[in-house]
Parts: structure tokens; sequence; C-alpha cells
């Protein structure tokens, strides 16, 4: 493979996932794609959408879009104090703590991931940890939707480090800068996970890659900058944005990760227990799982149940994973992530 860029590592031993947990809080809503379609059309689409030859199944069919969770929906009433990326990371920690048994002495870091910060400077790892009465170092780390993916590896250095306990905490508010089309894709949600110390070798990363390029930075995400201008909200400069012409890379990135992850632990796809991808949208990931060459029953997929939620999803998505009894002690599984920045990356975990 020529690509010889980007961090590669063949282990990180000796971690183990403690607790994990999700959040999807009350005071968001589950929206389902007709309510999209009454949102860009009015309460006549089904009309309105056959006179422009547009297909109401289309999302579902081409994507796999139908359900998500939103804590913006712009025709709701902005009456209530509307929920945050930290009150969903603040509400998986919590879960994740109780879970694990541990007390709160025991966290000696917190990391949270995030894309929709809601503020400019304050660390949404010191807010959270905060909020969790945590006496403990931590940041806040963004990477694109490949955050969670890096915010793991880092925990696991840590963890391994310190032989001590790393809360990894999660969140997204992308329907706060969703508009038009990019509501069908759009998901928020939340999830945490407790990285832990353990004596079993086995257990812990057995290859992970991390890479950008920032070249393409202006492709992908909210362009505007801070504080807001008006000629930038006049550009709708505050919205999501994509670039057509990255498709092809982004599509190469994808199928290069699992293939770097089975070559740097000397691992074959036979040994795969499952595949956990970042949940962007069912044809990335029918391109992902055919370059991991893992069979489709083998594949994390809650594209239809929560959309995509960012560098949020791959995290929830191995919550479900592990509560659903998917993986067992001594699996192997891939997790693997490209979105903005443009970043990118993946880890063969042995659970």
């Amino acid at each position: 493979m020529s690509n010889k860029t980007g961090i590669r590592s063949k282990s990180i031993s000796n971690i183990k996932i403690l607790a994990s947990s999700k959040s999807f809080l009350e005071g968001g809503k589950w929206i389902v794609n007709e309510d999209i379609h009454e949102l860009l059309y009015g309460r006549t689409w089904k009309a309105k959408m056959k006179k422009r030859n547009l297909d109401p199944d289309y999302y579902e069919e081409e994507y796999g879009f139908n359900k998500r969770y939103v804590v913006h929906f712009p025709k709701d009433s902005k009456d209530k104090l509307q929920l945050t990326s930290a009150d969903l990371m603040e509400d998986a920690g919590r879960k994740a703590i109780l879970e694990s048994g541990l007390k709160k002495k025991d966290i000696s870091l917190v990391i949270a991931v995030s894309t929709t910060s809601h503020r400019y400077t304050t660390s949404l790892g010191a807010i959270v940890a905060g909020r969790l009465g945590l006496k403990c170092a931590s940041f806040e780390m963004k990477a694109g939707c490949s955050s969670g993916i890096y915010a793991l590896v880092t925990a696991s250095q840590l963890a391994q480090a310190t032989k001590g306990n790393v809360l990894i905490v999660s969140g997204e508010t992308l329907s706060r800068v969703a508009s038009g089309h990019f509501f069908y894709a759009a998901g928020d949600g939340g999830a945490a996970v407790i990285l832990s110390y353990t004596p079993n070798k086995n257990c812990g990363i057995q290859s992970c890659y991390l890479d950008s390029d920032g070249s393409y930075s202006e492709k992908m995400g909210v362009p505007g900058t801070l504080p807001p201008t008006r000629e930038a909200f006049e550009k709708n400069k505050y919205f999501f944005q994509s670039s057509g012409d990255i498709n092809s890379f982004i599509e190469s990135k994808w199928k290069e990760i699992p293939k770097l992850l089975y070559k740097n632990a000397n691992i074959s796809s036979s040994q795969i227990k499952l595949l956990i991808p970042h949940q962007v949208n069912n044809r990335l990931i029918e391109v992902c799982r055919k370059a991991a060459k893992i069979s489709p029953d083998k594949v994390i997929n809650k594209v239809g149940e929560y959309a995509n939620c960012g560098q949020a999803s791959i995290l929830i998505a191995l919550n479900d994973a592990i509560k659903e009894e998917r993986i067992s002690n001594g699996d192997y599984f891939l997790l693997c992530a490209v979105g903005g920045g443009l970043a990118w990356g993946g880890i063969l975990w042995r659970y």
C-alpha cells in the first residue's frame, strides 16, 4: 500500500471496556422522514413532492435514514431551553459510572468529544467532569466524525500508562447546524465508555491507525467563523455544508482502514467477530464491509434507528454491540470512521 502517512500502532494492551452507555435524553424528540418532508414542503408534501418528481422514500432506500433523535427542530416552539451536547454527555457519563461500579475518585481522566460544542472556550471535558462531580484531569478533543476513534486510542494509552480508569463522554447536536436536506442525515445523541487497566495483556487494541488531510478542511463542515458575523449568517454559513468532489477520497479511506488494521496486527478477516463503523449511511458502511471482507450479519448498522449522529455514532454503536451481546470476551472487532477534517482512523480491538 503506497500511503505511509498517519500514526500506526500494533498494540496498546491491558485495556478493557469496563462500562458503556448511550443518551437520548427526554427533552429532545424522535422524528421520522415524513416529519422532514412536512418541514421542507409543507402539509401537502405528498402532492408537492410528486409534482417535483421527488421520491419520499429516497433517503431511506438510498442511505438508510428513517428515524432520528433531535434536540432542535425548526418548526417547534422555542420557549423551552434546548439540550446541548454537554447535557447528553453528562447523562451518558453518569450512566457509565453507575454501571462500572467505580467511585468518582477512581476516574483519573475525562475526555470529551464533540463537533458541536455550545461553548467557545471552556473545555467540554471540564464542564462535564464538573457536572459529574469528578476531580480529575480533563480535556476536549475534536477530529470530526473520527473523534471517537482518536479518543479511544488516546484513552487506551493513558489508562495503560497510569493503570487507571478513563471516561470518554461523547455528545452531538447536529440538528442545531442542519438545514435543508441535511436534516434527513442528521441525528443527535450521546454516549460514554470507561476504559480501564487490566492485568490481562490480551485485552485492548491490537492495531490502530489515525490520519488526516487538512487540505480538505474547507470541503466539509460549518464554514462560519466565530464570533458570528451578520454577513456569514445571511449567507447561511452556520449550517453544515459538504462538497461532492470529496466523495471519492472519502470512499478510498473507508476501503483503506480495514486493510491497514489487518496488516498491522497480522490478523485475517476470518478472525473478526464484528465490524462497528461510524454510522454515516448504508452506502459507505457497505463500502467498509466489503473492504473488511466481513459478512453482512457481522456488521452493526443502526442508521435506520438513529441516522448519522456524527462522531457520537460509533460509541453509540459500540454500546449497542456490547448491550446486545454481539461481542464476548476474547472476540476481535473493528472500529472504523471517516469524517470532517478530513480525518479518519480505525481500531482492531480484542474484547
